[in-house]
Formats: structure tokens, C-alpha cells, sequence
């Protein structure tokens, strides 16, 4: 019987590697915000293999199964979500309403 990295190895030899120029886009709405995993929940969790010899790459979801770059991109309803920067932005905000109150 075949482990997971024997079936991983067989199923990446039977599909050529995807291309990271395709998955850059992604990372970038996701880091800017329109992009959201609560959209696309397999993608909560991403692998992202990359050869930096050619910029050929191989994308897994949450659960270790190989998807393309539209299958990562999916977002159904086009909401968006937090930036990546979320958390800083709103201690700053936070910072800065509370020196306001001060004194």
C-alpha cells in the first residue's frame, strides 16, 4: 500500500507544477485584505512549494490535497476579509484613541 508521500510524488509527476506569477496575485490581495480564507476554508492552511530555479511551484490546502492557482484565487463571495498588517493597524489605532483620553 502506498504512503501519502508516494501518492503526493505520483500525482505531482502527473501534473506539470504551477507557476508562482499565478499565485502572487492571491498573496497579495490576501496580505492587502481581499482575500479571505472564511471564503475559501481549505485555504486556511496553505503549502506552498516553490523552485526558485524556474519559479515552478506546487500549492496544498488544509488538508494536503494539490490545488491550482483559481482553486487557491476562489473567493465565492467576494467580501474579503483583515489584512495581514490587522492586528498592528488596530493597536496603533487603539494607541492613539487612548492618548487621546490621557490626562
Amino acid at each position: 500500500m502506498a504512503d501519502q508521500s508516494d501518492r503526493e510524488l505520483l500525482e505531482d509527476a502527473a501534473r506539470p507544477w504551477d507557476n508562482l506569477r499565478d499565485v502572487l496575485p492571491v498573496l497579495k490581495d490576501a496580505s492587502a485584505g481581499r482575500w479571505s480564507w472564511t471564503e475559501n476554508t481549505a485555504c486556511k492552511y496553505v503549502e506552498l512549494r516553490i523552485d526558485m530555479r524556474d519559479g515552478g511551484c506546487i500549492i496544498r490546502d488544509r488538508n494536503g490535497n494539490r490545488i491550482t492557482p483559481e482553486q487557491l484565487a476562489n473567493q465565492p463571495y467576494g467580501k474579503g476579509g483583515l489584512s495581514w498588517n490587522f492586528m498592528n493597524e488596530l493597536r496603533s489605532g487603539a494607541s492613539t484613541s487612548s492618548e487621546g483620553t490621557k490626562g
